[in-house]
């Protein structure tokens, strides 16, 4: 073999070698894109929500909003600061419900497990979310002790705490009236499908609500009694340990208002036999 001829040779053996490290690097790269392309078919739902969710809540904001057994604040606490600690996670709660990637609002919900007032949020966000179909857990999140009602009531200081005066509403979520304004007619929307639940934990807040709430609440239960006469004879079992408040209903309404209550009660009760007739009728007599 010449010496031409075995350079060629080592030429067209290096060109083989070359092609076939570029054919293999080719097919690596395949491999590489199409496990990448795989990774990514598979991971969004994770990486996105904890990407996409802005929920942050301190774990112990609850208890350092809470007054100790003396009634007032602890010294150093800055309770408008963690109001708006509060109104920013309700924003990024509501946000995140606003979401197709339910992931991303699950996310937020693990924050307020353990925050009784944040919780509360979550349930009522989750709600809404999911069309309002879950009224038991709905129900369920509303006081039914002294201490959960202060927390309840708390709710429209918070968003108060965070942007000054008037209402504040959530992305999604308007609020004309405060969030408890809110809360209290979706659980009265409940009361007038006839939910007992939904009844019985409603009249309780009326029973220890006052004020401006005691007004709204009040403006609602006369719609009841006027609109809903069957209902309210139903359910009486539920309302008759507040008959004193509904009294004071009959006392700051005029005459009219009370004779046309007592009108439509006696209509429906010569119809039946039904010993809540007399107790009602006695509250608008």
């Amino acid at each position: 073999m010449t010496a031409a001829t075995k350079v060629r040779a080592e030429l067209v053996l290096i060109s083989v070698i070359l092609a076939r490290i570029r054919r293999g690097t080719h097919i690596m790269g395949r491999i590489s894109f199409l496990m990448l392309g795989f990774l990514t078919l598979f991971m969004p739902p994770l990486t996105s929500a904890a990407q996409n969710s802005s929920c942050t809540l301190e774990a112990n904001l609850y208890e350092n909003r809470k007054p100790p057994a003396g009634g007032h604040a602890a010294e150093g606490k800055d309770t408008k600061a963690i109001d708006k600690e509060y109104m920013d996670f309700f924003r990024a709660l509501a946000e995140s419900s606003l979401s197709e990637n339910k992931g991303s609002f699950d996310l937020c919900a693990e924050l307020a497990k353990n925050d009784p007032i944040a919780a509360r949020v979550v349930t009522f966000v989750r709600y809404l979310r999911e069309g309002r179909r879950n009224s038991d857990e709905f129900i369920s999140s509303f006081p039914t002790t002294e201490a959960q009602l202060t927390d309840f009531w708390s709710l429209d200081v918070i968003a108060m705490h965070s942007v000054g005066h008037g209402p504040a509403s959530l992305p999604g979520i308007p609020l004309p009236d405060g969030i408890v304004d809110k809360l209290l007619s979706e659980l009265f929307a409940l009361v007038l499908q006839d939910n007992p639940a939904a009844t019985k934990k409603y009249f309780f807040i009326f029973g220890n609500s006052n004020g401006e709430y005691s007004e709204f609440m009040s403006e609602q239960i006369k719609s009841l009694f006027e609109e809903h006469a069957d209902l309210v004879l139903k359910e009486w079992s539920l309302m008759r340990p507040y008959r004193k408040r509904l009294v004071s209903i009959s006392e700051d309404n005029s005459p009219e208002f009370s004779q046309k209550i007592a009108q439509t009660f006696q209509a429906l009760c010569d119809k039946r036999n039904d010993p809540s007739c007399k107790e009602i009728l006695k509250i608008f007599r």
